[in-house]
C-alpha cells in the first residue's frame, strides 16, 4: 500500500482500490472509518487533514450544496446519486473540491 500519512492519503488509497477498504462501494462504511480516524487523532492530540473531518465536510456540503446532512455526509451524497458507484465518484469529486478550497 502507498504511504498513508494522513486521512487524505488514506482516502486516495481507498479511491484507487475501494475493495480493500469497504464492501460494495459503501460510503457509510467509509464515513464510519473516517470517524475512527478522527477519534484516534483526537485521542493523540494530532492535527492533520482528518482532524474533525466528518464535521467539517458535512458543514461544507450543507453550506456549498444545500444538502441535508442530518444523517451524515454519506447518506446526503448517496441520496443525490442513482447508485453506489455514482455516489462513490461523487464523493471523491466533492472531496477534491473540499480539499482544494
Amino acid at each position: 500500500m502507498a504511504d498513508v500519512s494522513d486521512l487524505r492519503a488514506w482516502l486516495d488509497a481507498a479511491r484507487s482500490r475501494p475493495g480493500m477498504f469497504v464492501t460494495g462501494l459503501s460510503l457509510g462504511q467509509l464515513e464510519a472509518q473516517c470517524t475512527g480516524w478522527s477519534a484516534a487523532l483526537a485521542a493523540h492530540g494530532i492535527d492533520e487533514f482528518g482532524t474533525g473531518f466528518n464535521a467539517r465536510f458535512r458543514d461544507w456540503l450543507r453550506t456549498t450544496r444545500g444538502l441535508s446532512v442530518s444523517r451524515g455526509w454519506a447518506e446526503a451524497i448517496r441520496a443525490q446519486a442513482a447508485n453506489d458507484e455514482q455516489a462513490w465518484g461523487m464523493f471523491f469529486d466533492l472531496l477534491d473540491e473540499f480539499a482544494a478550497g
